[in-house]
């Protein structure tokens, strides 16, 4: 795992330790729990960069930790500058990039930089991996629903973080009139110019493309200013619905809709929270059942996927090979993993 010392649009750090809890729910569960072939033990080796140390500083990190580790894949980090530098060292070195990102979410992107860096190297080379829904996939959802809906006429609230990428399809649909629309920016945690707007022209649809403190912030603003009642409907770009304590607004019959990509009844979700809880040692509760996010639950699916494509390779080879345990890669000479695109292949077997 390749993290920084801040996470994706923030600037705190948590996803090195996701990482390492998704590790430890995999290795906790037992080996017929994962239906695999062979009993496969998942070691976490870390490395903390530093957002603003220099590119070469950046590729002389992970290329040590690539050769005196013999790593089989990296996966990480949530950044996109940094992210695009690992994703060109996996590439030159044929081993697994594997991410959970929502601003690295074209890997086709990545690849033409990574081309860039290495001249011999061909997209059909690079694997890469990124779990988070692409900006491509959410416009179409998000596009599809508010025609579902029958929206004509709506505002739009967005964050700078957000900068409007899902929603691109909805804002330059021809069949609606885009005068119409409203678009406001959130500039701070107590902006209320947005909603007020909305007030005074009657618009009564509110997408809100926030991140989840500002979803939060404006939620509580809307309550506070009696938009929370049956008149409203709020779509809410964040995938992180089902972790918001809704209690008060459960009985306004205010419309509120978002998507989500797990079921938190499901059995393997339970014991996923389990483990997170576990491995927080905090107590099982609502509260905080309520911080395993999306992120989380798709650093668990990301580690699930990579052990199961290296079981299957295993498998293909009739069990363990000196190449594919401790492999010698090295950025400098231009060893390649031989197994890297093979290996690539079994995440969609």
């Amino acid at each position: 795992g390749v993290f920084t010392d801040r996470d994706e649009g923030t600037t705190s750090r948590s996803m090195e330790s996701i990482f390492k809890y998704a590790i430890f729910h995999y290795n906790r569960l037992a080996n017929d729990a994962h239906n695999l072939t062979h009993k496969i033990n998942l070691q976490a080796e870390t490395l903390h960069l530093v957002s603003s140390e220099s590119t070469l500083q950046t590729v002389d990190d992970v290329c040590s930790l690539v050769h005196q580790r013999r790593v089989q894949g990296i996966f990480g980090p949530p950044c996109i500058e940094l992210a695009t530098l690992a994703h060109s060292i996996c590439c030159h070195i044929n081993i697994p990039f594997i991410n959970v990102c929502s601003n690295c979410y074209d890997p086709e992107n990545l690849a033409g930089d990574a081309e860039e860096e290495w001249d011999n190297v061909t997209r059909h080379d690079c694997v890469s991996i990124n779990l988070y829904p692409s900006n491509e996939d959410l416009n179409i959802a998000f596009h599809n629903l508010t025609h579902k809906l029958q929206w004509n006429k709506f505002i739009i609230i967005y964050d700078i973080e957000s900068g409007l990428t899902r929603l691109q399809r909805v804002l330059n649909d021809p069949g609606l009139n885009q005068t119409d629309i409203l678009v406001r920016p959130f500039t701070h945690i107590n902006d209320r110019s947005a909603l007020l707007d909305a007030i005074g022209r009657d618009v009564f649809n509110i997408i809100l493309d926030l991140n989840d403190l500002n979803t939060h912030a404006v939620l509580k603003m809307a309550l506070q200013m009696g938009m929370i009642s049956s008149s409203y409907h709020f779509l809410l770009t964040t995938l992180n619905i089902d972790s918001y304590d809704l209690e008060d607004f459960k009985y306004n019959f205010v419309n509120l809709t978002a998507f989500r990509l797990f079921r938190r009844d499901d059995q393997r979700v339970k014991s996923a929270m389990d483990s997170f809880l576990l491995f927080k040692t905090m107590p099982i509760d609502d509260i905080n059942q309520r911080l395993f996010t999306t992120s989380v639950a798709l650093w668990v699916d990301a580690v699930l996927a990579y052990a199961y494509a290296y079981d299957k390779l295993i498998t293909s080879y009739g069990g363990f090979r000196s190449e594919a345990i401790r492999p010698n890669i090295s950025c400098v000479e231009d060893n390649k993993w031989p197994l890297g695109a093979e290996l690539g292949l079994k995440f969609s077997e």
